[in-house]
């Protein structure tokens, strides 16, 4: 009589372990589904871990959680930490900022910069943070920076400026 395998699993669970290590998106489910399969496959735990580059107690974990709460249950829990400074409510406001001039809010320049915005946004909300992580922020909704271009036409002569042109085609030309 054949003995049976301790991480034997139904062909039904087998065909899902392969379809989420094949498609679901989180890196961590694919990898703890393929040690899963490999533990199926009757590749001792201590093997399982050492191709994985984990320790064993992590195998006997992974199959735990998949044993009580199947695929779902192998992916990583929400990590806790400090909730956010700033609501929607922020998020609008600095985006109607972003498309006024500065010179409308009695600033001397006209070029909002991240830092002045976050000083702004600091007098009207009370809420500061710092320049790097609003940068980052405006960037994964869409927003994109750059130096504007310097333009000094307003200083120069035009009929100096068209005598130079004029040179300039010229000196093309031989």
């Amino acid at each position: 009589m054949e003995k049976k395998s301790k991480y034997h699993l139904s062909e039904v669970q087998v065909q899902a372990l392969e379809r989420a290590m094949h498609n679901d998106g989180r890196v961590e489910v694919a990898q703890r589904c393929a040690a899963i399969r490999q533990l199926h496959l009757e590749v001792k735990p201590p093997d399982v871990a050492k191709h994985f580059a984990v320790c064993n107690t992590t195998i006997y974990r992974w199959w735990n959680l998949y044993c009580s709460g199947g695929i779902e249950a192998l992916s990583n829990r929400p990590k806790s930490g400090r909730p956010p400074k700033t609501d929607a409510a922020y998020w609008q406001r600095l985006e109607e900022l972003i498309n006024e001039d500065p010179r409308d809010h009695d600033y001397v320049f006209v070029v909002w910069t991240t830092a002045r915005l976050r000083d702004h946004m600091e007098v009207e909300t009370g809420i500061r943070v710092s320049a790097a992580w609003l940068r980052e922020r405006m960037k994964k909704l869409g927003f994109v920076f750059r130096r504007p271009k310097k333009d000094l036409r307003h200083l120069q002569d035009p009929q100096q400026r068209a005598a130079a042109d004029q040179w300039l085609k010229e000196a093309k030309k031989s």
